[in-house]
């Protein structure tokens, strides 16, 4: 014997089926945004399309990491980035020059040390 299906049945199948659909629209608009969000933030740290995919990826999977995440992020891709690695390569060159040089005026004395004699 077959059960019949009643008025309360169907309206309950509609109803489950709207909620369904509703909730995996949300679930599509979170991943538009999360996208968008992505590839803005990605455009920002660099303008090479294969590390701005990269990043985008990361931020992807890890949609609520730290600054400093990110920044790790970025740096691994430049390293990694046939593109990009040269270019990072100066990147640090100039920095390290940059820390030596800040190195060597910390070294000398001030101007009101040398004015005192210390």
């Amino acid at each position: 014997m077959s059960k019949r299906l009643t008025a309360s049945d169907i309206a309950f199948g509609i109803v489950l089926e709207t909620t369904q659909a509703i909730e995996t629209t949300h679930a599509m608009i979170r991943d538009a945004k999360l996208a968008a969000h992505a590839k803005h933030t990605a455009s920002k740290h660099t303008d090479c399309r294969q590390c701005q995919a990269a990043l985008e990826n990361f931020l992807m999977e890890y949609p609520d990491c730290s600054d400093a995440a990110i920044e790790e992020e970025v740096h691994q891709n430049w390293e990694t980035c046939g593109s990009c690695s040269a270019e990072y390569h100066k990147h640090l060159e100039r920095q390290a020059a940059e820390w030596e040089e800040r190195q060597r005026g910390l070294d000398k004395p001030s101007d009101w040390e040398v004015q005192n004699g210390l």
